[in-house]
């Protein structure tokens, strides 16, 4: 499932089934500590948070396994936390509300943002300078439209509001193959669509058996999780530095 999921090559319909049966797995007892075994043997460092909070579970073999998984992502064990090692908790582990508390509290880093907006992929569905090609959303005057919390918001609930245009799309084609995501363009014969990785495909109307729009952001829920409330608000100073550049 984790190779599926991460293979930007698999059609997004099975990226999507993965993604699903994945975060089932992480609230089904029977399957946590396989869960984290994958993790563990493919060094899945998406999945930090998960493996943090199963490092206190009651099942004695979920937290061998998260133990296991802890060591493979050089996560520090409960030992080394007992012995005065601090960790700060990743934002999957934090209350909402103290998130936001951390990000409208502290100033963030621009420099750490800009790595950040980068490695987690926001880049392949937003642009942030004036002149290049539209993705997603515009981002490069996003702080003079929005506060840090409407932007907190947007981005770890992404499906609270969604920007007009952007709706979330599926079309399902005569050959059973399903594609999600938002329409960049259309033409008369053709719909150019982008998913949540940011793939563009081309799809002829004509193969168009069905369509429809979804509740919910192609922006994936918990894409920053692993990292901290520190990093989201340097990520925020980031968008904030622009200007509209």
């Amino acid at each position: 499932m984790f190779q599926i999921e991460t293979n930007q090559k698999a059609p997004e319909s099975s990226r999507l089934e993965a993604r699903n049966a994945i975060q089932r797995g992480w609230k089904n007892p029977e399957t946590l500590a396989r869960q984290l075994r994958a993790v563990a043997l493919l060094r899945a460092n998406a999945y930090t948070a998960q493996v943090q909070t199963a490092l206190t579970d009651r099942q004695s073999d979920v937290r061998r396994a998260a133990e296991f998984a802890a060591r493979r992502l050089n996560i520090a064990s409960r030992a080394e936390a007992s012995a005065g090692t601090t960790k700060v908790k990743p934002i999957a582990a934090t209350p909402y509300d103290q998130v936001l508390a951390a990000v409208l509290r502290e100033k963030g880093d621009p420099s750490l943002g800009a790595q950040l907006f980068e490695k987690q992929g926001c880049v392949n569905c937003h642009s942030v300078a004036k002149g290049q090609p539209i993705k997603g959303p515009y981002l490069g005057d996003i702080s003079t439209r929005y506060n840090r919390t409407e932007l907190t918001e947007s981005i770890l609930k992404p499906s609270a509001k969604i920007a007009q245009g952007f709706e979330t799309q599926k079309i399902a084609l005569s050959s059973g193959q399903i594609y999600e995501g938002f329409v960049v363009r259309e033409a008369g014969d053709e719909v150019e669509m982008r998913n949540s990785s940011g793939a563009v495909s081309i799809i002829p109307k004509k193969e168009i058996e069905e369509r429809g729009k979804s509740e919910l952001s192609v922006m994936p829920q918990g894409l920053l999780d692993p990292l901290t409330p520190h990093d989201l608000a340097s990520l925020i100073a980031y968008l904030e530095s622009l200007k509209g550049k």
